[in-house]
């Protein structure tokens, strides 16, 4: 048999817990897209590079 504060320490705690990892997966899906974003401008202003080279020639 539980107490009421028992039962509300234990729900805050899992609450908690369950909060950190989804901040800890979001920060984590944010820094892979932020990684994917920068691969692609990277190729993009590569690419644009030697498309205005060969416009150049």
């Amino acid at each position: 048999e539980f107490t009421a504060k028992e039962v509300s320490e234990f729900l805050q705690s899992e609450t908690k817990e369950i909060q950190e990892k989804i901040s800890d997966r979001m920060n984590r899906a944010a820094q892979a897209m932020y990684s994917q974003i920068h691969e692609i401008m990277t190729a993009k202003t590569l690419i644009d590079g030697r498309r205005s080279g060969k416009l150049d020639a």
